[in-house]
């Protein structure tokens, strides 16, 4: 007897404009993803080349940048890349000291 027209009425509870604005925010929650990611940055242009190729190959690649040379790589698969710039750099110094 006491409650408001709308309930007696069996109308909506909750206003139209709200409803769809809890719609959206539910919407941009689920859009983004969180990803824990290792960023590398790359000494030179032949580095990040390399670099983004290999992490590409290997699954390992969330997002580079060419202009920054960067390369963010997620954390679960590290150390493959790590390893693979490693052994890069490694020959890009031994053919530095016979040139």
């Amino acid at each position: 007897m006491n409650a408001h027209p709308r309930l007696r009425n069996g109308g909506p509870l909750i206003p139209s404009n709200i409803e769809d604005q809890i719609l959206l925010w539910d919407r941009e929650r689920k859009r983004v993803e969180m990803e824990e990611v290792w960023l590398l940055q790359c000494s030179g242009h032949e580095e990040f080349v390399a670099a983004q190729q290999f992490s590409i190959d290997v699954g390992a690649h969330a997002w580079s940048s060419e202009e920054k040379n960067t390369v963010m790589i997620r954390y679960s698969q590290t150390e493959p890349v790590m390893a693979f710039v490693h052994k890069w750099r490694a020959r890009q110094t031994k053919k530095r000291r016979r040139s």
